[in-house]
């Protein structure tokens, strides 16, 4: 089951990152709203044009067009301090579109294109908490297994520490083992900046016997891979025995 729940995510993600090729190359002025370019790099027209209403026109729509144009937007307007707030607002509409696969798909491709390292993005908290509010039991699957097939670094890592952000009470109790199976397995290849939120995310999770286990178990400490292994091992073990039990909701 998971295979085939891999598969077909991988298949939404090649769909949608067609749809942004096809987007940035067929895109073109209608006869209905101006689609002058991006302010930003784009020329002398699309400079004169206020972010902010260059947003708002295209949030309220949902065609491919317009959120084409906000992926654009969103690379373009990085070396303006003064849009700051309107990529703010592009993260919310894009990450907000519903089906969640193409909402989710056109942030990414707007993540992938600003090459800024996420350490000195100014806006990763604000994507890393907006795609942390879509996970739930119902999308948590497509996240889980967005995580093993987005080979983008920067996309990927977003994804990642999205769950790690993600609200557990929001998750099926038989959801929360997964999640921290996942953790456990990929935490030997966490950056050390990101560890401490996938430590508190497993704390809540699975306890904090698991939080000690995997404390020692870094490769650049002078682990061995057998040594990582074994800890894995022990890590997933105490998670399949001692399942965290929900509180009971307060009277």
């Amino acid at each position: 089951m998971r295979r085939s729940g891999i598969v077909i995510a991988a298949l939404v993600v090649t769909l949608g990152a067609a749809a942004t090729f096809w987007w940035r190359s067929a895109r073109g002025p209608t006869a209905t709203r101006d689609r002058a370019p991006a302010p930003g790099r784009s020329g002398a027209a699309g400079r004169t044009l206020d972010p902010d209403s260059y947003v708002r026109a295209r949030a309220a729509f949902s065609n491919s067009t317009d959120l084409g144009e906000l992926v654009q937007a969103y690379d373009e307007w990085v070396s303006r301090p003064d849009a700051l707030d309107a990529r703010r607002a592009i993260v919310r509409a894009l990450v907000g579109r519903e089906p969640l696969a193409v909402g989710l798909e056109s942030l990414l491709a707007a993540v992938d294109a600003d090459r800024t390292p996420r350490q000195r993005d100014p806006l990763w908290g604000d994507l890393v908490a907006a795609v942390a509010e879509r996970w739930d039991a119902s999308t948590l699957p497509y996240g889980r297994d967005l995580v093993h097939i987005e080979a983008r670094p920067k996309p990927r890592d977003l994804v990642l520490e999205s769950l790690a952000h993600a609200r557990l009470e929001r998750l099926a109790p038989e959801q929360r083992p997964l999640l921290a199976s996942d953790f456990i397995d990929l935490y030997a290849t966490l950056a050390p900046d990101q560890k401490p939120a996938f430590t508190a995310a497993l704390g809540s999770l699975a306890g904090n016997d698991v939080v000690e286990i995997l404390a020692g178990r870094g490769l650049t400490e002078g682990s061995t891979r057998l040594k990582v292994a074994s800890e894995r091992e022990q890590a997933l073990e105490h998670v399949r025995r001692n399942p965290v039990q929900e509180a009971p909701p307060e009277e």
